[in-house]
């Protein structure tokens, strides 16, 4: 049986996002019958719904470095990693998957995944002859739970908001969201998403009140039926972006760090969300009202949906795991 390893980062800092789209490949890969292994970076005050095994592998390779060589291919998600990390790992792998949404540097004889909107477009990608490339929505890589999705039904009126910020709430906004909804929207039911990292769980629940729903670190089940029920979303950005866009929920998104940007941006070019900006902004809450009266009109949300899902189709990963497995 061919074995494929995935070194991802997962942290406070970071988010989980790395996660869960790995694992999203991991699983389209395990029904092409591979055996997926795991090595993650992590913090202990973070647990996980899986056996992941734990190492802190980019200051400490030379632990792993022995069973490298055991696996067909070997994928690396991280943004903190260092090209001269890089290409120790690349020695010993017989195939190196690289996802990367950072452009950082060129590449030889990897494989190469951004599903970024309109990568395959931007000419950021340094492109080399012995590499190869899957860039472009397409390829986005979702949990097992949106790989199939019906077309979204969008109300008349806007009755229910999603808000989430990710695995750890990094930048505390959650609470501000949630106030800003309660003093200037009352009439708008809240599904507030507390993921496993939330250090503010006291501050939320001190602005709760009858038109909010705490939703307790939900599986990926239980987030996309939340999603479903929802009328639009108030979000980060980042992989949840993609989540959302499958299931067709009108976003308004909201940057909390670097590496969300692109992924913002790409979205907003093409329609599926709007941008209230940076977290710190002193103009955010006259952005989210502003942004509120324009997702208020159904025909501005019912367009804003069907771009979202004719972008993403929920087949990224069974796309990546078919190539891995046509090019054994």
């Amino acid at each position: 049986m061919d074995k494929a390893l995935f070194l991802t980062i997962a942290s406070k800092s970071s988010g989980l996002g790395h996660l869960m789209r790995c694992s999203a490949i991991a699983d389209a890969l395990e029904d092409k019958g591979f055996e997926t292994h795991f090595l993650i970076e992590t913090e202990s005050s973070i647990n996980f719904s899986k056996s992941f095994q734990t190492v802190n592998w980019t200051s400490e390779l030379e632990k792993i470095i022995p069973e490298l060589n055991q696996y067909h291919s070997i994928f690396i998600d991280a943004n903190e990693l260092s090209l001269k990390l890089l290409e120790e790992i690349d020695i010993h792998a017989k195939k190196l998957v690289f996802i990367d949404d950072y452009y950082r540097w060129t590449h030889e004889n990897r494989l190469i995944i951004d599903w970024t909107v309109n990568a395959e477009y931007s000419g950021l990608h340094e492109k080399k002859r012995s590499s190869q490339y899957l860039l472009g929505t397409k390829y986005a890589a979702m949990r097992r739970e949106f790989w199939k999705n019906t077309k979204k039904i969008i109300k008349k009126d806007i009755k229910n908001v999603l808000i989430t910020f990710g695995g750890s709430d990094i930048r505390n906004i959650t609470p501000k969201i949630v106030s800003i909804f309660k003093k200037n929207f009352p009439e708008i039911r809240m599904h507030i998403i507390i993921g496993n990292g939330f250090n503010n769980k006291e501050e939320i629940e001190a602005e709760t009140c009858d038109k909010t729903n705490l939703i307790f670190h939900p599986d990926a089940r239980m987030m996309k039926e939340t999603m479903m029920s929802c009328d639009i979303a108030v979000a980060s950005g980042g992989q949840t972006l993609y989540e959302l866009a499958a299931v067709g929920l009108p976003t308004i998104a909201i940057t909390l760090i670097d590496n969300q940007i692109e992924d913002t941006k790409g979205f907003e070019k093409i329609g599926f969300l709007l941008n209230a900006g940076w977290w710190e902004d002193k103009s955010l809450k006259k952005n989210i009202k502003k942004n509120i009266d324009k997702i208020s009109s159904h025909r501005k949300r019912k367009k804003m949906s069907d771009i979202g899902q004719g972008h993403i189709d929920g087949n990224g990963a069974a796309r990546i795991a078919n190539n891995i497995f046509n090019n054994k």
